[in-house]
């Protein structure tokens, strides 16, 4: 059950579940409920598959359990809620939203009253779910203590990527992979990055900021006018991703929180020095080569200028991957 899935980190991590799922022989005894917004680009991909697809709402979900309460003999709902109904089979739940966990200071009036009412709707559905999986140990404690739910194993799971050696790294080209929702905290590292400029820091600053976040598109072009160097790609797909990732020479990586944090991972992967918010999350993922305070702008500058000027020490990878570990768990 993904049926909330259908966009960001959480549509990647939808892709190698069901790419692992594929190859499993028997794989027509599984259903999938999905997403309808993500039906013209998986019909096709997942032919093989036995998919439902449906309008995302709590109401089409109640009735799809209603209809089917008595026909599976395990359930995994990897949008992370619970099914609305309690079944007498195992239900896994892999919660990837830290909102759920903790609201963010940094949302909007509106973002926050939205998922207050969804933190509500968790709460009601928490009894009806037997196991959550999450992706760090941190998120396994702090769902453990807001809640006092105590099934909770942890399950990290991330696209296996590599790097081409042929392509050459390109000197000071910063890139930052990530939609700009308030708390990846986009706003703050441009300003920091045009401060750095202003020094004579030369250097490219690289994001993928698609049309859903205008405020944030707005400040790229005022930028852009005043001749700072930031290259906006939009949303890319996979191959322009990893184009993306084997010329950077680093990753910088201000978000303000994360459940796993695939950017991290996936700079580890293609080889980039990474430059991170000194948060929690970030250490449970990688050793980073540098760190900042993602709420000083500031520091953030100083950090930068300092990679420019310095030679930064690799960046190491921590988080192990458990796809296989997961499919095993579920079969």
């Amino acid at each position: 059950d993904a049926l909330y899935i259908n966009s960001g980190g959480g549509n990647v991590l939808l892709d190698v579940f069901l790419d692992e799922i594929s190859n499993l022989e028997n794989n027509q005894s599984i259903m999938f409920l999905l997403d309808e917004r993500i039906e013209e680009t998986y019909k096709n991909k997942y032919s093989s598959l036995n998919v439902i697809y449906l309008k995302a709402t709590l109401f089409n979900r109640h009735r799809f359990y209603i209809k089917y309460k008595t026909s599976f003999l395990k359930v995994f709902c990897f949008g992370n809620l619970p099914p609305t109904l309690k079944l007498k089979v195992p239900v896994y739940t892999y919660l990837h939203q830290k909102y759920y966990i903790k609201i963010p200071d940094s949302l909007s009036v509106k973002e926050k009253f939205i998922f207050k009412i969804k933190t509500i709707v968790f709460k009601r559905l928490l009894p009806n779910t037997t196991f959550f999986l999450v992706q760090s140990e941190l998120m396994k404690k702090q769902l453990s203590e807001k809640y006092k739910f105590m099934n909770v194993k942890v399950f990290p799971f991330f696209k296996e990527n590599k790097s081409d050696s042929q392509v050459d790294k390109e000197k000071n080209n910063f890139l930052y992979v990530s939609l700009a929702s308030s708390h990846k905290n986009h706003i703050n590292l441009i300003h920091a990055f045009c401060l750095s400029y202003n020094k004579k820091d030369h250097s490219t600053l690289n994001l993928t900021v698609s049309n859903e976040n205008p405020v944030v598109l707005k400040l790229i072009d005022e930028k852009n006018k005043d001749g700072f160097p930031i290259q906006n790609h939009g949303f890319v797909n996979q191959k322009q991703k990893k184009e993306l990732y084997n010329k950077a020479e680093f990753v910088i990586f201000p978000s303000l929180t994360e459940s796993l944090g695939l950017g991290l991972i996936e700079a580890m992967q293609f080889n980039c020095k990474i430059i991170a918010s000194e948060l929690d999350y970030v250490h449970e993922i990688v050793k980073p080569s540098l760190t900042f305070n993602p709420n000083d702008v500031e520091d953030i500058s100083n950090k930068i200028t300092f990679a420019i000027h310095n030679q930064l020490s690799n960046s190491k990878l921590i988080v192990q991957n458990k796809i296989i570990e997961l499919i095993e768990l579920l079969k």
